[in-house]
């Protein structure tokens, strides 16, 4: 060293250990930090799907509205075909608090509509209706009902299309719950599952195993 004694190999080997130990906590603490803004924005963003979830809690969404049908007052013609789809299949009249397109248009040219129930209960009836009927035709047009879901619903909700394929082959009794657990009935017993890895697992270990 420049001015000084130089360093013998066991002061070297410290001083290089030393160093490499400074580095190596330097890079620990700057990767921690860097753990504690990933977990602090993944936790931000479930934050803001579950605001988003329960938005849409009280919505449906409706394809095949033709466009422009509404004649600018989307809500009293929603409330009116809602009224006059659905007045022997749910217990009282349909309150629409609010109507309105959304998205693109579609292959048909034609945007979604969304629209807002006053209550509850009345979402569930509708889309328990439209879920058995499948689709309605109206006044020349072909209506399908499903919920108001988030796109992270949707992606998590298609996660288990291969598993749900292999229960439908297998004649098990399954469906989706909110927002995206898959619920099975085999043998008397109940299973939930919110990964679709899980419930492959089980459907490869248990199902398929004794069919």
């Amino acid at each position: 060293m420049a001015g000084g004694a130089s360093l013998n190999c066991e002061e070297l080997s410290v001083l290089i250990r030393t160093i490499i130990r400074e580095e190596i906590g330097a890079a620990m603490d700057k990767l921690q930090a860097n753990e504690g803004l990933r977990k602090e924005n993944k936790a931000l963003k479930e934050k803001a799907d579950r605001m988003e979830d329960r938005s849409r809690k009280y919505n449906i969404r409706i394809l095949g509205v033709t466009t422009d049908v509404e004649k600018g007052n989307p809500t009293s013609y929603m409330s009116a075909l809602l009224e006059e789809l659905f007045k022997d299949k749910i217990q009282r009249a349909p309150e629409v608090e609010a109507a309105y397109r959304t998205g693109p248009k579609n292959k048909s040219g034609h945007r979604v509509m969304i629209v807002r129930m006053h209550r509850l209960t009345a979402r569930e009836e509708i889309l328990r209706a439209a879920k058995k009927e499948r689709k309605f035709d109206f006044q020349g047009m072909t209506l399908r009902f499903f919920p108001d879901l988030t796109a992270e619903i949707v992606k998590a909700r298609d996660s288990f299309r291969e598993v749900r394929a292999k229960l439908w082959k297998a004649g098990v009794r399954h469906g989706i719950i909110h927002p995206a657990t898959l619920i099975l009935t085999f043998r008397g017993e109940t299973k939930k599952f919110m990964d679709h890895q899980a419930a492959g697992d089980y459907v490869k270990t248990v199902i398929e195993a004794v069919k």
